[in-house]
């Protein structure tokens, strides 16, 4: 019973975040997130709040020396985003190499399809336009045929290359 309180607890926090966030109370919905140790939630606000430095800051506390290996999937694209938004590409090509470790251990199209979205948005903070359509599109390539909100962030990443492109397509 103890565990079941923990999960619905942890669960209607979520969704508190979550609301705060529709209702544009980010900082609110980030100390809810940081309360139930949602660190990746926590990064990516920092992140889209334009503070990469913290947003790395939050996905590596509490990781020995601040290693990658470690890191799942949505970690390492968050890494990957924020030090190509701080101009380090030797990091940026790092998490993105162990990315694609985690991919090719994947039977499905998911790894290869995070792989190609942390490619586009790095290139895409990097003003490396083209390489970003190209990587995005490739990633919607790899939807399923009725993606629903797994094709969201490749969708929206996609075009907002295309409008750093000036392509309003």
């Amino acid at each position: 019973r103890g565990e079941s309180d923990a999960s619905r607890k942890h669960a209607v926090s979520f969704r508190l975040a979550f609301d705060l966030l529709c209702r544009g109370r980010s900082a609110e919905a980030r100390r809810v997130f940081a309360a139930i140790g949602a660190r990746y939630w926590v990064a990516l606000l920092w992140l889209e709040q334009g503070d990469a430095a913290r947003a790395l800051d939050e996905i590596q506390r509490g990781r020995p020396t601040g290693g990658i290996r470690d890191m799942g999937p949505e970690e390492l694209s968050i890494v990957a985003r924020a030090q190509a938004r701080l101009g380090r590409q030797d990091e940026t090509a790092s998490a993105i190499a162990q990315l694609s470790k985690l991919a090719s251990r994947l039977t499905t199209p998911y790894g290869e399809r995070r792989l190609r979205l942390a490619r586009g948005v790095a290139a895409l903070e990097q003003h490396d336009v083209p390489t970003a359509i190209r990587e995005l599109r490739s990633a919607v390539a790899l939807l399923p045929p009725n993606p629903m909100e797994r094709g969201v962030p490749i969708l929206y990443a996609l075009g907002c290359a295309y409008l750093a492109a000036r392509q309003d397509v």
